[in-house]
């Protein structure tokens, strides 16, 4: 069996396809926004990814607290940040991000203060020139 055959026998194949770090990265921000609004988290977030497709995701690893921990915190009155997070599904043809928690955290801001993005522990910074980003 030549290279070019076992090529086309792959891509012949009927692969289950899975989801980006940035779709599960959505439906963990989803989930924490609708927790950060309403005080429950969703079971599932359906997010429309950027080709059109729908993702059906599962929220895990739900949290929430106030920046004290007070003793509302459990109970979502009185919290001031919201944690949710989704378990990557890289498919049948995984990398090295299949199965890795992808969370996001939501803190609420002062009124008027904007939308501010932070980094988490894993996630990369530029730092080189080379992407099409300011280093």
């Amino acid at each position: 069996m030549t290279r070019s055959s076992v090529r086309k026998d792959k891509l012949q194949t009927n692969l289950r396809f899975g989801w980006t770090t940035g779709t599960c990265a959505t439906a963990a921000v989803n989930a924490a926004y609708t927790a950060l609004v309403t005080g429950e988290f969703p079971d599932r977030v359906t997010i429309i990814t950027p080709s059109g497709k729908n993702a059906d995701l599962e929220v895990v690893n739900t949290g929430r607290g106030t920046e004290d921990d007070g003793a509302n915190a459990s109970s979502g009155v009185g919290a001031s940040w919201f944690s949710a997070g989704i378990i990557k599904d890289a498919g049948d043809d995984p990398d090295v991000t299949h199965g890795a928690l992808i969370t996001a955290t939501l803190r609420r801001g002062a009124d008027g203060a904007g939308i501010h993005f932070q980094r988490g522990e894993g996630v990369g910074v530029v730092t080189k020139p080379g992407l099409p980003v300011p280093v």
